[in-house]
């Protein structure tokens, strides 16, 4: 391109940048008339611009630079590179001026993962690689289903220019969709209920930032993408903390003086169309910017676009600072009265929280005026007897019901296997004396659960009651998290049903991100479908939720690791579990396998009899026994074990699974199959951990193990991202190993 068109098109971009997002597609039009190759040079140099976001705000490259790389199509990273020695790439999806984002696969957990780059030339500059990293780390402090997680740091050695240079770059989640921003430019206003779901989880989202003491600053509908979930529903995740503020100090961290004072200056950072009045003037921004910011994304979502339009930004700003936002029509008042206040130029005038915004769009602060409005009609009945009036209110549990239900909780925290029992008889005469009171409904529904996992009651018993009494709560409340979040869990447990598991699981986060409980119960789920790292996330949520206090939690996460193959992991982890958990049963067990897979043979024989004394099931040990004997290499002792739990078998209940898993590691297919088999006839949900399960990794190219996975409805999809080969999905594994030792 000759200087004068690079002279033009720098002058035509400049221009452009000075305008709000919805002014540019016009003026690109108006300037570019007749030139169709400047048009899509322009465009493509926006786009390119826009994508950046994040850490790649901030010093860019030069104009010429930037055009020169959109231009000739250089890349950082090609399809196909393995980089830093784990992430083989796979597509380009977005560039701009100071980097890349891929699309790559993760070769080490499994997965495809976002890597966001930042060019070689720009790692020179101290002060964006410390944007760099506050990024991770601000990402780090909010964990939460509708914020997208940034995992780790990376370098990656190349030769570049004739001298050896790293490339660092960031893993993150990769997002299958769109921004909101694209979806209203492509299909206008969303639908009110649509609307209400979005902003639902976009308010969760924030209120976990600013309870982590991190203040976005740049929330706008191009920085949240409208992620496909695997099961076709979608989700709402709010992306780039890279011009995000730590309204406390992080943590050894270098940035923490230079981030408290941008939080103190008022730093004009993030985009002009959504900043908050304060933050235009260069006034100190707290969370209050952020409900501001969320109040323009709400308007945006109803109307079809933001509430103040000026010819330019600085008029756009000026308008904010000076004049009251346009009143939304066509929606219920109170959705228009919440989005005005959080408009509020005072910022001390706004809502508190996100959630309380949704919450005034739901009509949830509205009893009081309810009350009154059902008292004036009573009056009005009496007073003339010409007019019945019936006003809606949420329902009020009898005083008996209520108070079954308290004494049902605190049954419930004692966490034991009486207090399981007893909880349950609460929650149902709660529901025997209220029928219509959805929660008492809900919370019977997560109690049963709840005892069905710690076997405190009869698995199947537990699990049917708690199916029936979730339906009953959804019925009368369609937002009631535990009942979507019990139902998940006793999905998850039916061989049939356990792919919808997800769905209500996803809709029980959705409505309630801070139940440390639903978080553990999903992130099994995920295991055992092989997505450690989604599972991980939603064990480190458990974790964090239930402060640390849930053995069970714990023993998930350690049990993770041992399935993912991250043994160095899982010391490290189990470490910590030990001290905090030392006569946890599971705990010791889990240590003896590690101990076994490390071949610390006579350790893990040691853990095996301590565990034995801390009253673990006895059969369970004695299968874990005849495995150690099998790992070192004494087939015969593994084999007299095995012939003991076939007699306990006939009259008692036994984990087909391991025991299936020791012939397998003897080499007897056969023997593994027919256990597998049994435990199916015996509809035995420990089933569903067939596919991750390593000690049967054995069986993964006998067709028989493919079968019955297909009769467990495990589909090609989800084989294949298991790391099943080809032959396997399509059932033309090799022959089954005939009964000898490995």
């Amino acid at each position: 391109m000759i200087a004068e068109r690079w002279a033009a098109l720098k002058q035509l971009f400049e221009q452009a940048m000075e305008m709000d997002e919805a002014e540019r597609l016009a003026f690109v039009d108006g300037a570019c008339a007749g030139d169709p190759s400047m048009e899509l040079s322009l465009l493509q140099l926006l786009a390119h611009h826009d994508a950046a976001a994040s850490v790649l705000a901030g010093p860019v490259l030069s104009m010429k630079r930037a055009a020169e790389i959109v231009g000739s199509g250089m890349r950082t990273f090609v399809p196909g590179e393995v980089v830093a020695g784990r992430f083989r790439v796979e597509r380009f999806l977005a560039e701009g001026g100071m980097g890349e984002v891929y699309a790559a696969a993760d070769l080490e957990l499994g997965g495809q993962v976002a890597l966001k780059t930042i060019r070689p030339l720009l790692t020179r500059s101290e002060e964006i690689l410390a944007r760099f990293k506050q990024e991770i780390q601000l990402a780090r402090l909010v964990t939460h289903a509708h914020v997208a997680r940034v995992y780790d740091l990376f370098r990656h050695e190349v030769e570049l220019d004739g001298q050896r240079r790293s490339i660092v770059f960031l893993s993150m989640e990769l997002l299958d969709g769109g921004t909101l921003a694209e979806r209203l430019r492509r299909e206008g206003p969303l639908k009110h209920e649509h609307a209400l779901v979005v902003a639902r989880q976009l308010a969760a989202a924030l209120d976990a930032a600013h309870a982590a003491g991190v203040v976005h600053r740049d929330f706008k509908s191009g920085n949240v993408v409208l992620a496909r979930n695997l099961d076709g529903s979608e989700r709402a995740v709010i992306m780039d903390f890279g011009l995000s503020a730590a309204a406390r100090p992080l943590p050894e961290s270098p940035l923490s003086e230079w981030d408290s004072g941008r939080m103190e200056r008022g730093a004009m950072e993030g985009t002009p169309m959504y900043m908050a009045p304060e933050q235009v003037g260069g006034a100190p921004v707290g969370p209050a910017a952020d409900i501001y910011s969320f109040g323009i994304v709400v308007y945006e979502m109803l109307a079809g676009q933001p509430p103040f339009q000026g010819t330019t930004s600085m008029e756009t700003a000026w308008l904010r600072m000076t004049q009251d936002a346009p009143a939304l029509h066509g929606v219920p008042r109170r959705w228009n009265d919440a989005v005005q206040a959080c408009l509020t130029r005072d910022p001390a005038g706004r809502p508190a929280s996100a959630e309380a915004v949704v919450r005034r769009m739901e009509g949830r602060f509205a009893w009081t005026a309810a009350r009154r409005r059902a008292a004036l009609a009573l009056a009005a009945m009496v007073l003339i007897a010409v007019a019945v009036w019936v006003v809606r209110r949420p329902h009020q549990p009898t005083a008996e019901a209520l108070l079954a239900a308290d004494v049902a909780r605190v049954k419930q925290s004692a966490q034991t296997k009486q207090g399981h029992v007893e909880a349950v008889e609460g929650f149902r005469k709660a529901t025997e004396l209220d029928p219509q009171w959805a929660q008492a409904w809900a919370e019977l529904s997560y109690e049963y659960a709840t005892a069905a996992n710690a076997a405190s009651l009869p698995p199947a018993l537990a699990t049917k009651e708690a199916r029936r009494a979730a339906a009953e709560a959804i019925r009368l409340d369609s937002h009631s998290s535990r009942a979507y979040g019990a139902l998940g869990w006793v999905q998850s447990l039916d061989l049939e049903e356990w792919p919808k598991a997800e769905q209500s699981f996803q809709r029980a986060v959705e409505l309630d991100a801070n139940d440390w409980q639903i978080h553990y119960w999903f992130g099994v789920h995920l295991r055992k479908r092989g997505r450690y790292r989604d599972a991980e996330t939603h064990d480190r949520l458990a974790l964090t939720l239930s402060r640390q206090k849930e053995p069970m939690v714990w023993c998930e996460l350690a049990f993770l690791y041992w399935t993912s193959g991250r043994l160095d992991r899982m010391q490290q982890h189990l470490r910590e579990q030990l001290v905090a958990f030392p006569n946890f049963g599971l705990t010791r067990y889990l240590n003896a396998r590690l101990l076994k897979h490390q071949g610390r043979y006579a350790e893990a024989q040691e853990e095996l009899d301590f565990t034995a004394k801390l009253q673990y099931p006895a059969v369970t040990v004695m299968a874990e026994r005849a495995s150690l004997e099998a790992f070192r290499g004494r087939p015969d002792e593994a084999r007299r074990l095995l012939a003991r739990l076939e007699e306990i078998s006939r009259t008692g209940s036994v984990d087909g699974l391991l025991i299936a898993g020791v012939y397998a590691q003897l080499g007897d297919a056969d023997q593994a199959m027919a256990w597998l088999d049994r435990a199916y006839e015996r509809r035995d949900t420990t089933l569903l951990s067939i596919a991750t399960s390593p000690v049967l990794k054995p069986l993964h190219g006998d067709a028989r193990f493919v079968a019955l996975l297909r009769r467990l409805h495990f589909d090609d999809q989800i084989m294949q991202q298991m790391g099943f080969n080809s032959s396997s999905v399509s059932g033309a594994g090799s022959q089954p190993r005939r009964g000898g030792q490995s």
